[in-house]
């Protein structure tokens, strides 16, 4: 289910899912901002999501629907 949404917004927005995953970590565990050999600037979210844990991974799924209901970005979970 985070995966169906994360494409959806993906989708929405023009980003890619890995972009849309990376911002949403950012949300959940905040993140630290790392300037490239290029003068770019790149936000690092601080925790990854092969790291949650149950309750974490929860946080994520809620946020990634929360942002899809805020952004108007329909999601065809299968469900009938």
């Amino acid at each position: 289910m985070y995966w169906v949404h994360v494409n959806a917004l993906a989708q929405f927005s023009g980003d890619t899912a890995a972009g849309i995953h990376e911002a949403l970590l950012c949300e959940l565990h905040g993140y630290d901002t790392v300037e490239l050999p290029n003068g770019m600037v790149r936000m690092v979210p601080r925790g990854r999501s092969h790291d949650q844990d149950t309750d974490n991974f929860s946080r994520l799924i809620e946020i990634v629907q929360k942002w899809c209901i805020d952004m108007g970005v329909p999601v065809n979970t299968g469900a009938a």
